[in-house]
């Protein structure tokens, strides 16, 4: 096909992780006995709890087999609205200001097609979740990456960095509270320098809080949309896939003012049509059920996330730090002077043992390996007794 034929936005895809993604899937092909260590969900570990598969089964046997509403089911977005005054501190109309998705990734890319003008300046948290540059850069944005500090192997935030990069030409912030592929979590204080930045310059915040329950070691998660003044200039999107684990069902919302709201539902209308009914009846359940399960969920991804971290960094060469929040290590090997592509690349050949490139999340993520713990803990422990085995045999720069 002549290059002149396609869009734009689609030369877009050339030389971006994409091509990494169908790469890796390629090469595991050669590989059938490939531990995974590099999945975004736990479908090997974990199932959804009982209450949500009844209420799966009784949404067929009620007849929930149709399109639904635009606007997604009433009750849900009531659920939805009462979750997030009671657990987020922020008040959201269900009628006007709420819009069930098709998974947070609707969310997201209806954000970006709703704010982003070409020419806009996005800034970008580095590094971040995969999927929000590409479709960034398919409308027009000119993206700015904010690193993230990491001293001593550890990552943190520091607003000076955003600030530094802010300037009148910002339409947008975007990034995940907590962060993925790092697991920093934003201190109140520090979203508070966010806050302060986005009155001064007039821009929104993209804020992703999908993994806002899988938090450790006495943390609190806030949402920035809870800070004053935030409500209006925030686009807060979370889903139901991490903790509830039903990713399949492709069900997420998206709380922020009613014009955004309106031209959310706008996307829908002419994207999906509808969010899948069955996915809303079983969130709700979800929302209304028995939530005495998460903490036992949290203390398991924390007992795994000590045993992954505490064994990467037995790797000679290996920097790793304690994730604060979410289920992927993100261990530094820059040390072995080879790009995260080519190190991914030999780990599943030579180690049997598929992880994710660093580079996939910013420029500030070369170097490493994202690294999922939400699997079973047979897995981890073989995954990573592979991975020591194959990365040392790599030779050390002098």
């Amino acid at each position: 096909m002549k290059r002149g034929l396609m869009a734009e936005y689609a030369r877009s895809f050339d030389g971006s992780p994409i091509w990494g993604h169908e790469r890796m899937d390629e090469l595991e092909k050669r590989v059938p006995d490939a531990i995974e260590l590099s999945a975004g969900t736990s479908r090997k570990a974990r199932k959804p709890q009982a209450h949500l598969l009844e209420a799966a089964k009784k949404a067929i046997d009620d007849g929930y087999t149709d399109f639904a509403s635009i606007k997604g089911y009433k009750d849900f977005r009531d659920a939805i609205a009462h979750k997030l005054s009671d657990e987020n501190e922020v008040e959201y109309d269900p009628d006007t200001e709420i819009s069930p998705t098709t998974g947070c990734q609707q969310a997201i890319d209806g954000t970006f097609r709703i704010l982003v003008d070409p020419g806009d300046e996005v800034l970008l948290i580095d590094p971040e979740y995969a999927s929000f540059e590409p479709p960034l850069r398919w409308y027009g944005a000119k993206v700015i990456p904010v690193p993230l500090s990491k001293k001593d192997g550890n990552w943190s935030f520091n607003p000076s960095e955003l600030s530094k990069r802010v300037t009148r030409r910002t339409k947008l912030l975007v990034m995940s509270n907590p962060n993925n592929p790092v697991g920093v979590l934003y201190s109140r204080k520090q979203l508070e320098a966010v806050a302060d930045l986005a009155h001064d310059y007039d821009f929104f915040v993209a804020s992703d809080e999908l993994y806002e329950k899988i938090i450790f070691d006495g943390s609190k998660h806030t949402s920035i949309a809870s800070l004053p003044g935030m409500h209006e200039r925030t686009v807060m999107f979370i889903g139901f896939s991490k903790l509830d684990h039903i990713s399949g069902f492709r069900v997420g919302f998206v709380a922020a003012n009613r014009d955004i709201i309106e031209q959310m539902r706008n996307v829908i209308r002419f994207t999906t049509q509808c969010v899948p009914s069955i996915g809303q009846r079983t969130a709700l359940a979800s929302l209304l059920g028995p939530r005495d399960w998460i903490g036992q969920v949290v203390e398991d991804y924390r007992r795994k996330r000590d045993f992954t971290v505490g064994e990467l960094n037995k790797i000679k060469g290996v920097r790793c730090h304690y994730p604060q929040s979410g289920y992927f290590a993100f261990p530094d090997f820059s040390e072995y002077g080879i790009t995260s592509q080519y190190l991914a690349e030999y780990v599943l050949l030579h180690g049997r043992v598929k992880t994710v490139p660093g580079f996939w999340f910013g420029r500030n993520g070369e170097g490493h390996l994202r690294i999922s713990y939400s699997v079973g803990m047979d897995w981890i422990t073989e995954g990573l007794s592979r991975l020591k085995d194959a990365v040392e045999k790599l030779p050390l720069p002098s």
